[in-house]
């Protein structure tokens, strides 16, 4: 302690920092080789007091000798907290106020406390070892250790993770802790669940199972739900965690009846009503919002979010949100999320939308909450965020909502009886025609949710009349639309209503027709399209008319006179231009906000300036962009085609096309019957596996009557040889079968062999034809025309080629069997290669096959070796019988002629048995000879096969280089050519070879 107080008292700076580094050198040699508990107990003592000022010296000299402490000392308490406390010090992520950092080191000591965790988790014992001392109950040791994993998943979260994972009750000691009733490691508990369950759904489901739902409910009850303080955003911040992206434990939530149990935080005290919401109120308000949210959100999987919307109606989770959403004095804050909850609650749910839609306000007379919701909206006055949330509210009560779809645009039909009451449709055409632009781009975006759906209700809605300004009449809706399009120089305005007449005219040819009566309607809409602006928002504004343009070509009914479908193309291609059109369209996905508005149905905006596109005109885009861009494509590249070639280059062209598909007609003979002969050989090759199958159950069956033989031979009873020779012709003649099966195999694969080298030379035949006309085609003008096709045909043999590899690579394989006579037919240009890399592996099979023959042939010979044990026991039994015989003879030479009869006739019987045995013996063996000769045979000509397909493989080497360079050759030409063209002014471009594959498919 001397040391430690020389220390502490320095005055000079240097002589400090030298003495805290030889100090801290000295307690480490001491915590390492004192042999007294004592004093390991004071110097680990004196390094946890300077381990906030000297991190950087304990953690470097001290972390071993720590860790070594752990693992030796863990009956003594009192070392083990001061280790643990010196480790918390050293693995924490921030600087410590009184740490003293030297002026040349201060720019790099950064992550000090993560590479103290690399280098403790370098062992995950060292994990395994901490995770133990937090079934300590001693206070002095549990709060340091969770202090410690606190720090450590700071720093390293991913391995952390990982290491818990690997140790199997890991999970189970951490949740433990959540049940303390000491407040202090409770909440470090959750902070420390909060950061484990970060991003690991593997985490999450283990944690939930292991009761941590029922166990935070409880905490929050305890607390006092919404009036708790922080430890109640803890629990919700961990259940978001364990909840979100996470359908398996969205699952465990809804089905354990945990979503009725968060009624008693949706209700409103008396004392928030007195005294208003604090802000600690408003965030765990916020965090229940979200947390309904999570279980009900449009990214789930549609089975889970639909229990969970069905689940929180019959807990009467909607009605509470109701309530406040009706309620008085609830934070905007609150209602937003609130609004947004009830939103994502009814989407796509019928009985819930028709739920939200009975609701009725307070008020006299009483007004649908969707009219409250919708005034909200078009105010000026109410927060930008809330008539964010109302939209996506009003968006989510019309997603599959025919019925409130129909109600909308039916107020805004002329009734023959007026109601002095305001309607949502009055509402939003209102606010589409105000003077505010949100509520023009809110309106616009929910009367298009109205009508995005159907096509009935597009045309209804044309029916809907306005009165004009100077009372001259009415016009329709959508001429009222266009009118403000042309006069509002208002963008958000403009974007807002462009995207509502693209999502009416699609699938609707009554609105297009409406649309291009309009006098002034095409000009106005070039005029979008051919201007050019710098502003990234305004080009997404033309690109909004040109795709608008567009939809009225698709869906023109040519009913209005000069606008039909042919014309505006023509005039789109003489005025902009179709490459420039094609480009004002492909500016609407390179902006940024269709990329966000495509992620999600929610409207998420933080200024006014956001407002540009939207989710349901994102969709819409996506799924007739192609059609808009094919219609002017397709035009331009017919118009070139024909626009660019004389007759005689057409002809040729023709030619060419009909060469071309005679030629993929052959090549689809050639692949058909590939396939005939690859069906052929499996069935040939489950043949050969069971005939193998017989020869092995002959076998067996030989096996047997040996065995019988050798009984009969042995036992004191006369046998009956009439069975043994049934079943030894029996046998016989089975082994004829198989010969002759054998025999009309081979013949088999020989004809497969002759057709297949058939179809060879019709192939090498066709290759040559091919090769001729393109010689005599060199000169033309259109041969690069060919030269494409060829290099197409090429693609189409190298497909094949990748075909049959795949075929050979699904064949089975029988390692214990000798190879196939087909196994090297199939090779492809691809296994050629392959061939040239591993030129080694045919002498490896030459090798496997004579390890083959040598295991035949040592099998015979074993076989052999048996049989001529069997024989001589067999004449050792017959020597000693006889030898037995002639000692009776001699004892009983007194006996009667009678038994000397009947033992002379027993000798005889067991006589001819065996001569018998001896028969079927030499039978078994020549049969055994047979097809040991026939196996050889069977080898030799796999050899030969063997030998065949290396000369195969060298010609087939051979041709594939003279083809590359040939078609090098081509290529070369080609480019000559093309390059001849252009010098002559002639188009070449790429099209022509996206025609001719189009043939070739």
């Amino acid at each position: 302690m001397e040391i430690l107080r020389s220390v502490l008292v320095g005055s000079d700076s240097g002589t400090q920092s030298v003495s805290s580094a030889d100090t801290i050198e000295r307690l480490v040699e001491r915590v390492n080789s004192s042999t007294l508990l004592e004093d390991r107990r004071d110097a680990c003592r004196a390094l946890k007091a300077m381990s906030k000022k000297f991190r950087l010296e304990v953690g470097a000299q001290g972390l071993n000798s720590m860790i070594t402490v752990l693992q030796t000392d863990q009956t003594d308490s009192e070392i083990i907290s001061y280790v643990l406390e010196t480790l918390a010090n050293i693995f924490y992520p921030e600087e410590f106020e009184e740490e003293v950092i030297p002026d040349k080191q201060r720019d790099d000591f950064t992550g000090v406390g993560e590479g103290f965790s690399e280098m403790f988790l370098k062992s995950e014992e060292n994990l395994s070892l901490l995770l133990e001392f937090l079934e300590e109950f001693d206070f002095k040791i549990r709060r340091p250790a969770v202090a410690a994993l606190n720090s450590l998943l700071t720093n390293c979260p991913r391995e952390i993770q990982q290491q818990i994972l690997h140790c199997h009750t890991g999970v189970s000691k951490l949740m433990d802790i959540l049940g303390e009733t000491r407040e202090v490691l409770r909440n470090d508990s959750l902070i420390l669940l909060f950061k484990l369950t970060k991003g690991n759904s593997n985490i999450q489901k283990i944690v939930a199972f292991e009761n941590a739902f029922d166990k935070l409910m409880e905490i929050m009850e305890f607390e006092g739900w919404t009036d708790g303080g922080i430890v109640v955003e803890d629990c919700l911040r961990l259940m978001l965690n364990l909840l979100r992206n996470n359908p398996s434990n969205q699952t465990f939530f809804k089905e354990g009846s945990y979503i009725s149990r968060l009624l008693p935080s949706l209700s409103d005290s008396a004392e928030t009503t007195e005294y208003g919401w604090d802000a600690q109120k408003v965030s765990n308000m916020l965090h229940i919002l979200q947390l309904i949210r999570t279980l009900v959100a449009p990214s789930n999987p549609a089975q889970i979010t639909a229990a969970c919307q069905l689940a929180c109606k019959q807990s009467q989770v909607l009605d509470h949100l109701e309530d406040i959403l009706l309620a008085v004095g609830i934070p905007a804050d609150v209602l937003t999320e609130a609004i947004n909850a009830i939103a994502e609650l009814i989407r796509g749910n019928n009985d819930n939308q028709s739920q939200f839609l009975s609701v009725s306000a307070p008020s006299e007379p009483p007004r649908p909450v969707l009219v409250l919701l919708l005034m909200s909206m078009v105010n000026e006055k109410q927060p930008f965020s809330l008539r964010c949330s109302v939209l996506y509210c009003v968006q989510s009560y019309l997603y599959k909502n025919t019925m409130g779809q129909a109600l909308i645009v039916e107020s805004l039909l002329p009734k023959s009886e007026q109601t002095g009451d305001i309607s949502s449709g009055q509402l939003l055409c209102a606010g589409l025609f105000s003077n505010d632009s949100v509520s023009n781009w809110l309106c616009a975006i929910a009367l298009a949710q109205v009508i995005s759906e159907s096509q009935k209700l597009k045309e209804e809605l044309l029916r809907v009349q306005l009165a004009t300004q100077g009372g001259s009449g009415t016009v329709p809706l959508l001429v009222q639309c266009l009118q403000i399009l042309q006069h509002n120089a208002s963008l958000t305005t403009r974007l807002g209503l462009l995207q509502l007449m693209c999502v009416w005219v699609s699938s609707c040819p009554l609105a297009v027709s409406c649309l291009l009566k309009v006098e002034g309607a095409i000009a106005f809409f070039m005029a979008q399209i051919c201007s050019n602006e710098h502003d990234e928002t305004e080009r997404l504004g033309h690109g909004l008319s040109a795709f608008l343009l567009g939809l009225c070509m698709i869906y023109n009914n040519n009913t209005v006179a000069g606008a039909t479908q042919d014309e505006l193309i023509s005039l789109v291609e003489k005025r902009v231009g179709s490459d420039s059109f094609l480009d004002k369209i492909a500016d609407i996905p390179k902006h940024e906000s269709f990329n966000k508005a495509l992620k999600s149905p929610q409207p998420r905006f933080s200024n006014i300036s956001e407002l540009i596109v939207d989710n349901t005109f994102c969709q819409l885009f996506r799924s007739l962009d192609r059609d808009v861009t094919s219609i002017i494509s397709d035009r331009k590249s017919s118009a070139m085609l024909n626009g660019s070639m004389d007759a005689s280059t057409q002809a040729a062209l023709e030619n060419y096309k009909v060469f071309i598909r005679e030629q993929d007609a052959k090549i689809k003979e050639y692949i058909d019957a590939n396939t005939l002969l690859h069906t052929e050989f499996r069935n040939l090759q489950a043949r050969y596996e069971e005939i193998s199958g017989t020869v092995q159950q002959l076998r067996d069956q030989n096996a047997i009557l040996q065995a019988q033989a050798i009984n009969a031979v042995t036992s004191s009873k006369p046998s009956n040889p009439d069975p043994v020779m049934e079943m030894n012709s029996s046998t016989s003649l089975e082994l004829d079968s198989l010969r002759k099966q054998i025999a009309h195999q081979e013949d088999y694969i020989q004809e497969l062999e002759a057709r297949l080298n058939a179809d060879d030379e019709a192939e090498d035949a066709l290759r040559r034809d091919s090769e001729c006309q393109t010689e005599k085609d060199q000169k033309s003008t259109t041969a690069e025309m060919l030269r494409s096709q060829l290099e197409n045909m090429r693609n189409l043999v190298l497909k094949k080629d990748e075909e049959l590899l795949r075929i050979k690579n699904e064949m089975p394989l029988n390692s214990g069997t000798p190879a196939d006579r087909f196994e090297n037919m199939f090779l492809t240009t691809l296994e050629v290669e392959a061939l040239k890399k591993h030129g080694g592996s045919d002498a490896l099979q030459v090798e496997l096959k004579e390890k083959e023959i040598e295991r035949l042939r040592a099998a015979h010979q074993s076989e052999v070796g048996d049989l001529t044990k069997e024989r001589n026991q067999l004449e050792d039994e017959l020597f000693k019988t006889r030898h037995e015989l002639d000692e009776l003879k001699e004892l009983n030479t007194g006996t009667s002629r009678k038994d000397t009869d009947s033992l002379e006739r027993r000798l005889r019987e067991v006589t001819a048995e065996l001569d018998e045995f001896k028969e079927r013996r030499d039978k078994s063996t020549v049969a055994t000879s047979s097809q040991f000769e026939l196996q050889n045979q069977v080898i030799v000509k796999l050899n030969d096969d063997l030998k065949e397909s290396k000369t195969a493989v060298e010609n087939l080497q051979s041709e594939q280089e003279d083809l590359l360079v040939m078609l090098s050759d081509q290529e070369e030409k080609m480019a000559k050519y093309k390059s001849k063209l252009r010098e002559l002014n002639v188009a070449v471009s790429d099209d022509e070879d996206v025609d001719d594959e189009d043939d070739l498919t």
